[in-house]
């Protein structure tokens, strides 16, 4: 019985020893010194990198140069009309206001502003400014009706815009005042090369048989 009894006293101490020299789990090391603060720098040091980022951004997105929209903006009655039907492809020349000398008149300040309404007229039309120049002219047909070069241009005018009716009025009007102007006859002479006035109009006109007709004023 003491033999039984000191054999389980024996197995229970050596179960004891084998547990002190591995058989226990062994507690878990502290961890070195310095780790955490290794973790503090690398993170400190993260959001330096991102606000440095995000200050490049913000001076790349308000120093980078905006593009302007450089469009001319558009003027009325500065664009070319569209070419109308039958409308000459060569233009016709304008006749200027001191073609021929106006005539002895007591009003000599008409002649004046007639002389610089028709030449305002003529640089608006030549800028494709057609209806503005049309009224400078008008103005000064009249200041002076016996004058033929105001209704020379405005028929010019119109033909260049393939108005054929109103610039054939005009055309008969200015042939009443002055039948062999020089200007009148060289346009008329191109516009029927052109095909933009007919042979048996320009013989009626030469002999007399159209009849002048009161210009309108362009709308």
């Amino acid at each position: 019985m003491v033999s039984g009894r000191v054999s389980k006293l024996y197995n229970t101490l050596e179960k004891i020893r084998t547990g002190e020299q591995g058989g226990f789990h062994a507690k878990k090391s502290a961890p070195a010194k310095g780790f955490g603060q290794n973790v503090s720098v690398s993170r400190m040091r993260l959001v330096v990198l991102l606000g440095a980022f995000a200050m490049l951004a913000l001076v790349i997105f308000f120093a980078w140069p905006k593009h302007k929209d450089t469009k001319a903006p558009v003027t009325a009655n500065a664009v070319a009309p569209r070419p109308a039907p039958g409308r000459p492809a060569d233009s016709a020349p304008l006749a200027g206001a001191t073609t021929t000398p106006p005539p002895a008149s007591p009003a000599g300040n008409n002649a004046n502003l007639y002389q610089q309404l028709n030449d305002k007229g003529i640089a608006l039309i030549q800028g494709n400014q057609y209806w503005r120049g049309m009224y400078y002219l008008e103005q000064a047909h009249k200041q002076q009706p016996e004058r033929p070069e105001a209704l020379i241009n405005m028929a010019v005018a119109l033909a260049e815009l393939g108005l054929r009716a109103p610039a054939k009025r005009l055309f008969s009007q200015a042939h009443a005042l002055a039948p062999n102007h020089p200007q009148l006859r060289k346009n008329l002479e191109l516009l029927e090369q052109a095909g933009f006035l007919e042979p048996q109009w320009l013989s009626s006109l030469s002999a007399g048989e159209t009849q002048p007709q009161q210009a309108t004023q362009p709308q």
